[in-house]
């Protein structure tokens, strides 16, 4: 049941689908441009997502879903703000969806770690080869393989449970069309409501 709607103040949240028995994918990661919880904006009281904190955590701001939904209905343009981020995030899913399906891990990688970026208080990004197979259903021998092609090309520097961007435009390239589309979106609707 969900009872608040969080905003992460600092750290990073991965949503993923609940898969049953199955391995739960990466759907989307939420940082201090997003909220969890807007299923009930929709009138959905249960999630179908596990919400996991990165290994540095998250302290969020975290507010009761009913006195914010009273407060939607007395201000519709707060409504149609947190709507417009539900969608950028819609548009995130998507992407991941079409992203598993028809791209090689390189690029899946090269995307994820730039999303972490986008949401990270530095170039550091705290997380071990397994934490990024596990959110890409993927080895983690292949993870291990694709972040020393990488580093070879100089984009990153990665330790067993740290990545470190170095060269960000060249991870853009890397992840091509995979990247962007949700954030220029993101960017142009909804950053304001964030202060970001």
């Amino acid at each position: 049941m969900i009872e608040f709607l969080d905003f992460p103040e600092d750290g990073i949240l991965t949503l993923g689908s609940d898969a049953g028995a199955r391995a739960a994918c990466l759907t989307a990661l939420v940082g201090r441009e997003g909220f969890i919880g807007w299923s009930a904006l929709m009138n959905a009281r249960l999630s179908p997502y596990h919400i996991r904190a990165g290994r540095e955590g998250a302290s969020v701001l975290r507010m009761e879903i009913n006195p914010m939904l009273q407060r939607m209905e007395d201000r519709p343009s707060l409504r149609a703000s947190l709507l417009r981020y539900v969608h950028a995030v819609m548009i995130q899913m998507t992407a991941t969806i079409v992203s598993s399906k028809t791209d090689p891990i390189e690029r899946r990688l090269a995307r994820l770690i730039l999303m972490h970026h986008d949401r990270a208080s530095g170039d550091h990004i705290c997380a071990t080869h397994q934490d990024l197979a596990d959110m890409l259903v993927v080895r983690r021998a292949s993870i291990t393989d694709a972040l020393h092609v990488m580093e070879g090309d100089q984009l990153i520097a990665s330790t067993r449970n740290r990545v470190v961007m170095r060269n960000r435009p060249g991870l853009c390239l890397v992840a091509g069309d995979t990247y962007g589309v949700a954030e220029e979106h993101y960017g142009r609707c909804v950053a304001s409501l964030f202060g970001l």
